[in-house]
């Protein structure tokens, strides 16, 4: 059987223990809220999550390369650089893919090793683009609150380099901007 076979014999069970794995990353109230809304009004994380994780194994098992899938990838990536997750966490819910593929293929006893090693290699390929497109994400939101934080009246009236008042810890109190040394 090769890789492509797997997955379209075993898409939805693959899809579903993906995420139920993916879930079991937030805490628990947050996991019962994300499995238990369908609507993509009442639960957008989860739809977007859903969509996404469906395209990507749709795309894999239609021959598409992970690059093809950036949009996919992305919609996750976005969601988890917001949540603050660190890096490694963030994109880990690829090494949750491998897993629940691999889970199929232990609870059904598929012989397959082939088509599980080249899997694997897309797997990780989706994995590297995710890590990419997290850092970009995440490049994007500080780059963001940077400026919000330069815009505030405080240090158009200062003109001073943030880091040299957090150093001399002038940040949070009230400054004469006459005496500042």
């Amino acid at each position: 059987m090769d890789w492509k076979e797997l997955l379209s014999n075993h898409k939805k069970d693959i899809f579903n223990h993906w995420y139920d794995l993916v879930v079991a990353t937030y805490p628990e109230e947050t996991a019962k809220f994300l499995k238990s809304k369908q609507d993509q009004f009442a639960n957008p994380v989860g739809s977007t999550f859903r969509s996404s994780m469906m395209g990507i194994l749709t795309g894999l098992e239609n021959g598409k390369a992970p690059e093809e899938l950036v949009g996919f990838i992305d919609d996750m990536m976005h969601v988890r650089a917001v949540q603050d997750f660190m890096p490694s966490r963030a994109v880990a819910v690829f090494l949750l893919l491998k897993e629940a593929i691999g889970h199929l293929i232990d609870k059904k006893h598929i012989d397959a090793p082939g088509a599980l090693m080249e899997l694997s290699g897309l797997v990780d390929r989706l994995q590297l683009i995710a890590f990419d497109t997290y850092m970009k994400c995440r490049e994007k939101l500080w780059e963001i609150k940077y400026n919000e934080f330069m815009q505030r009246p405080f240090f158009a009236e200062v003109g001073m380099c943030p880091s040299y008042l957090l150093k001399k810890g002038i940040l949070g109190r009230q400054v004469d901007k006459n005496n500042i040394s």
